[in-house]
């Protein structure tokens, strides 16, 4: 998650809306050509974006400072650190 007006985002993108588990709207934008998921934006917390992390030509520099949705994380999913650890969405 990274404060909107800190990013530029340059290309197409086709958003589809959802209602998210806050109850409130999400938009998720796609490539238009190929469907790759590039972010998305929860109205829940105005101002952010969410950056999907395989849509970076180069990822390796991130450092997680959580972990969402583990109430649906596969068995092989190592969640061993110290990270604080949240079942479904944070609250905003």
């Amino acid at each position: 998650m990274v404060p909107e007006d800190s990013v530029t985002i340059t290309g197409a993108v086709k958003g589809y809306t959802l209602t998210g588990d806050s109850g409130s709207s999400v938009t998720r934008q796609f490539c238009p050509e190929c469907g790759t998921p590039v972010f998305s934006k929860p109205e829940v917390v105005v101002g952010v974006i969410v950056i999907k992390a395989a849509s970076l030509d180069d990822p390796s520099w991130l450092t997680p400072s959580m972990h969402i949705y583990t109430d649906s994380a596969q068995p092989w999913t190592d969640l061993s650190d110290d990270l604080p650890k949240f079942g479904a969405s944070p609250s905003a």
